[in-house]
C-alpha cells in the first residue's frame, strides 16, 4: 500500500473512507468502523500476554482511486493499549 502524508479534506476527493489498523510496523486496512473496533477488541485480548504496553491504531483514510490512502481532516484516529 501506499501511503502519503499529505492531509486532505474528506470533502476534496471521490473516494472511500478506509480504517487503516496499525501495530508495530504491520497494517491492516478495513472499510466499515464498527467491524474494525471488533477486530482490534479481539486483537487487544489476544495478543495481551505478548504484546502487553504496545498500541494499537486505528486511524481513518481516504482511500484515492489510484489505491493509493491519505489521512483526511476530522477523521476517526484513535490507539489502544495493549494490556
Amino acid at each position: 500500500m501506499n501511503m502519503s502524508n499529505e492531509i486532505v479534506s474528506s470533502e476534496t476527493l471521490k473516494s472511500t473512507n478506509v480504517f487503516i489498523v496499525t501495530l508495530d510496523e504491520n497494517e491492516i486496512m478495513c472499510e466499515d468502523l464498527e467491524e474494525t473496533l471488533i477486530f482490534v477488541g479481539q486483537l487487544l485480548e489476544r495478543l495481551k500476554e505478548t504484546k502487553a504496553g504496545k498500541y494499537i491504531y486505528v486511524v481513518e483514510h481516504i482511500l484515492k482511486e489510484n489505491g493509493s490512502y491519505v489521512k483526511g481532516e476530522n477523521l476517526f484516529d484513535k490507539c489502544y493499549l495493549i494490556g
